[in-house]
């Protein structure tokens, strides 16, 4: 359990105690006719008042909190070494233009059956190409 959550439930708690002292004392106050509905009313504002500046705290508390958190997730993220490394020698890739020419592809999934063959395409800069077929199977060719 964090402090944070624990300082939230004293905080509440409190409030809550000091909304239970207001009614239960007022009441009694009511009774003995010492004092009206309307300054018991007041007073639970002004309990309500003195409270929450501390709730507004609290929350504030625990945004920063979750902020701190997730930075610290952020950054261990960033500081990890990749798993896949390139191997020695590896080339740069050069500056990539989204040009994209197949030729003479084939492709198939397990078995003999081809799902692609010999298949020529050529994709130009911001031009979308996509693999459709029949919902559930695979696709068989590129349109």
């Amino acid at each position: 359990m964090s402090i944070s959550s624990v300082f939230s439930g004293v905080v509440d708690f409190f409030a809550g105690l000091g909304t239970v002292f207001v009614v239960f004392f007022g009441g009694v106050m009511a009774i003995n006719k010492g004092l009206s509905i309307a300054d018991i009313t007041g007073f639970l504002l002004y309990v309500a008042q003195f409270y929450e500046p501390v709730i507004q705290l609290n929350r504030i508390n625990e945004s920063l909190n979750q902020a701190l958190a997730a930075g610290d997730r952020y950054f261990e993220v960033l500081d990890s070494i990749p798993e896949i490394k390139d191997p020695p020698g590896a080339v740069d890739l050069p500056q990539v233009k989204g040009h994209i020419v197949f030729e003479n592809v084939s492709f198939r999934y397990d078995g003999d059956v081809p799902v692609l063959r010999n298949i020529n395409l050529e994709i130009k800069p911001g031009q979308m190409v996509a693999l459709v077929g029949p919902t559930g199977v695979r696709p068989p060719w590129p349109t």
